[in-house]
């Protein structure tokens, strides 16, 4: 169902030589790029079968702008799986760091008195004043 605001198009395309009129509340730039694309695969594919029936190189098309556009979605699955790996793989080295620095930050309250080691070298070193000569 078409929306109050907007009004279908006419808008002229050609392909292979002939003219169609296609209706269309889009972008009328988008549909003539649509229109140049099914042109040029037809074009391709008629350059190289030699004179098909036009229906033929119509049908060949859309065979392979399909096999182009399921490789694409193949793609793009294959990506997004790569990218919910990766987002899962930060999530738990963010987990893992986070508890990390919950144990560090526990040890360092617990730790209210140091070792003696830790107080000898900690502890004001005294300097030697007017010593006699020897």
């Amino acid at each position: 169902m078409a929306d109050k605001g907007k009004q279908i198009q006419g808008i002229r395309v050609y392909i292979l030589g002939e003219e169609y009129r296609i209706a269309s509340e889009g972008d009328p730039a988008e549909v003539q790029r649509v229109a140049e694309l099914v042109d040029s695969k037809m074009h391709e594919l008629q350059s190289r079968q030699g004179s098909l029936p036009r229906g033929k190189v119509a049908v060949l098309a859309a065979m392979d702008i399909a096999a182009e556009l399921l490789q694409e979605r193949q793609l793009i699955d294959k990506m997004l799986k790569e990218r919910q790996l990766i987002t899962e793989r930060a999530h738990e080295s963010i987990g893992q760091l986070s508890r990390l620095i919950d144990e560090r930050a526990s040890l360092s309250a617990t730790q209210t008195e140091s070792s003696p080691l830790e107080r000898h070298f900690r502890a004001p070193v005294a300097r030697k004043q007017n010593l006699p000569a020897s």
